[in-house]
């Protein structure tokens, strides 16, 4: 019976007699993946006085927060920080905005309908707190982005910000090549520093850009045109063409200036083709040409400079406004070539001096100091303007040299040495001599009478303008063109 029963609980329950129990096999060992096995927890952030609740795996992409979240957790029974929204991590110096931008760029997917527009807007303050957290992938991922992205001016503000020299001299070049002006915003934000470096910058192009390089001086053995290309030749960055007539091409002044560089042309100033083959390739004529030339020889000149494609025509004016009455020729002169390069669309600069007192104080013109005797016509009280030969000369060179050509075009340059009246100087002379003059006084009417008989007149076309208070070169001037421009006070060449 005790078999039976036996056998009976081994059938139904087996026994070690007849099979062994099964036993359960072991699952094999699972893994957390290195990078997509998140943290689901969410950590409360105050920003300001906004609340976020962040995934706690975005925030471990931080050095900062790495760190943070390893610190020694307080054994005191307080909660701890982030843990809930009653009890946050409370970031001090941060813009809740700022905080915003890093949020987007750290959740955006590449496969997302709303992925964030790459601008300044969104770029610099997440890339500001990346940087200060330690984000070191976004900081990676997003320099290139904002180089590429960001315009000019976000670029400036970013380098800036982030100490990026290599991105500065590039973005200041990029906006002095824009077509588009500075608006008011974008000068606000770029500061004065940077708007005076752009201004810099720009200046430095345009004057590379339009530098005046080739000058041709016609009338370059004169009074007025020799010491201006002495000094052209001394400044030593220009190529000088000398124009003179075919007779004066062998002379000692035109050959001295020959063997100091300049190359030199013989010309008829009646062939304006012959003179439009000299000027190709010049960037500036001179004219310094005597008064005989600017009634005659100086508008086949100008017709000539156009005709060679002559960036700026200088004509011979240095000297007084030339407001006077039209009679005189040499004003007329002048006058109808002003017209002449306005119809031919030629730009021009006039320079304005006034008178050459190493040439004007002679007995010709009323100023007879060995015989201590003076003409004045006039009452002797109107104001001058004396500018010595050489120091206009210095002057014309160094503005030609330092000064783009656009900013010489169709302008008037007034430039003064010394301001004063006839009596003025007769009491200089007196005084620096320790001796008397005898002074006569004349009418104008004289001057007057004197050009209606001869309106070839120069001499006596340029007294009337002293004596008629229209020798003073008009305010304002342009000394400042040159800023070491030292011109001689009126004494000096006494």
């Amino acid at each position: 019976m005790s078999n039976n029963i036996i056998t009976s609980v081994d059938r139904s329950s087996g026994s070690a007699a007849d099979s062994k129990a099964p036993i359960p096999k072991s699952k094999p060992p699972v893994k957390r993946h290195s990078e997509f096995f998140f943290d689901n927890t969410l950590v409360a952030i105050q920003v300001e006085d906004t609340l976020f609740n962040v995934h706690k795996y975005q925030l471990l992409k931080s050095e900062t927060f790495s760190d943070m979240f390893k610190a020694p957790k307080a054994e005191d029974g307080e909660p701890e920080e982030g843990s809930s929204p009653e009890c946050p991590i409370i970031m001090d110096g941060v813009n809740a905005s700022d905080f915003v931008a890093l949020l987007k760029v750290l959740y955006a997917s590449h496969f997302s309908t709303h992925q964030p527009e790459p601008e300044a807007s969104l770029i610099i303050p997440a890339f500001r707190l990346a940087n200060m957290w330690n984000f070191a992938d976004l900081r990676t991922f997003l320099l290139p982005l904002a180089e590429k992205h960001l315009s000019d001016i976000d670029n400036i503000l970013f380098a800036r910000e982030f100490d990026i020299k290599d991105w500065l001299a590039p973005a200041h070049i990029r906006l002095c090549e824009r077509q588009e002006k500075l608006t008011t915003e974008e000068a606000r934000k770029l500061g004065v520093d940077s708007i005076l470096l752009v201004a810099r910058v720009f200046y430095l192009a345009l004057l590379q850009m339009s530098a005046v390089k080739v000058i041709a001086v016609a009338g370059a053995t004169g009074y007025v045109g020799r010491p201006v290309v002495d000094e052209l030749l001394k400044a030593g960055t220009f190529q000088v063409r000398v124009l003179t007539r075919k007779s004066g091409v062998d002379g000692s002044v035109v050959q001295d200036f020959k063997a100091r560089g300049a190359s030199v042309h013989g010309v008829s100033y009646e062939d304006e083709e012959e003179l439009k083959d000299v000027l190709k390739g010049v960037d500036v004529v001179l004219s310094t040409l005597n008064a005989g030339g600017i009634t005659g020889a100086q508008p086949n000149l100008l017709r000539a400079s156009k005709k060679a494609g002559v960036k700026l025509f200088m004509p011979s004016e240095f000297g007084d406004p030339f407001e006077g009455e039209e009679e005189a020729e040499i004003f007329r002169a002048k006058r109808d070539l002003h017209k002449l390069a306005k119809e031919l669309e030629v730009p021009i600069t006039v320079i304005l001096t006034g008178l050459f007192p190493d040439y004007c104080l002679v007995p010709v013109m009323g100023w007879n100091f060995e015989a201590k005797a003076v003409d004045i016509w006039g009452t002797g009280d109107e104001k001058i303007t004396w500018t010595t030969m050489p120091d206009i000369a210095r002057y014309v060179a160094y503005v030609l040299g330092h000064t783009p050509l656009t900013g010489l075009q169709d302008q008037v340059l007034g430039i003064q040495g010394d301001l004063k009246t006839a009596n003025e100087v007769v009491a200089l002379w007196e005084d620096k001599h320790k001796t008397k003059l005898q002074v006569t006084y004349h009418p104008i009417q004289e001057l007057h009478d004197r050009i209606a008989a001869n309106p070839g007149d120069v001499l006596g076309a340029v007294m009337r303008e002293t004596a008629s208070g229209r020798s003073r070169v008009p305010e304002p001037l342009s000394n400042d063109l040159y800023p070491g421009w030292n011109p001689k006070p009126i004494v000096d060449v006494l």
